[in-house]
């Protein structure tokens, strides 16, 4: 999967990413062990969406090493259940109709995301039928569901369904569960347009370190 993903053309984003869209820490977590927990697993990018809000994405890339992008994100309690913003500028408050909530992430150029309902009491299914236009991506794996879930991501691929297969990780020993290995993305839309070619992967340690060496074997 590796090879056949960073063999592919690159498009408008430029490369290749290795990308956890989706971890869950807490303002009680360890930050900056996260954020390096993140770097030294080979991740490119980092999707945060805790309950507390972008204040907390923030927290995580200031403390993030150089090379890590790190994507504000909130997880979000409407009314109707539990979605995900990513790529927000500000939050979006607890409590409003599933509709409401949904526009005002794209209002704001984000990305809305459905987490697996093994991770989260999220909106019954008529309420999302209701709106799939205003959804843009389903969690269909996460960190604990190995294979069965990296082939029930690329299965919806085949369909045309964006999914995402993330670690949900609330600390850093969970990081690096589920991943997805994507050509490079420059903002909210882009990524979801990088999607449909995503691969769903659990990242392997040492992965930018092989890299490395393979670049100075090139130079020797």
């Amino acid at each position: 999967v590796y090879a056949r993903v960073v063999a592919a053309p690159p498009r408008r984003g430029g490369g290749v990413v290795l990308v956890d869209p989706r971890v869950r820490p807490s303002a009680g977590s360890d930050l900056a062990a996260m954020a390096h927990g993140c770097a030294d697993l080979g991740l490119d990018v980092v999707c945060v969406a805790s309950p507390e809000g972008v204040a907390l994405s923030r927290a995580v890339a200031a403390a993030a090493p150089p090379g890590l992008r790190v994507v504000d994100g909130r997880e979000i309690a409407t009314a109707d259940g539990v979605v995900v913003g990513l790529f927000l500028t500000h939050d979006v408050p607890d409590g409003l109709p599933l509709r409401a909530t949904l526009e005002a992430v794209r209002g704001q150029g984000g990305v809305t995301l459905v987490p697996h309902p093994e991770s989260a009491g999220v909106p019954p299914p008529d309420a999302l039928r209701a709106l799939g236009d205003l959804i843009d991506c389903r969690e269909l794996a996460t960190g604990a569901m190995g294979a069965p879930g990296i082939a029930a991501v690329r299965d919806a691929r085949r369909l045309g369904v964006a999914a995402t297969s993330g670690s949900g990780a609330p600390d850093v020993g969970a990081v690096g569960g589920a991943g997805m290995m994507m050509r490079g993305f420059t903002d909210g839309r882009d990524f979801v347009e990088a999607l449909a070619e995503a691969e769903p992967v659990v990242p392997r340690r040492g992965r930018r370190a092989r890299a490395r060496d393979r670049r100075r074997g090139r130079n020797s």
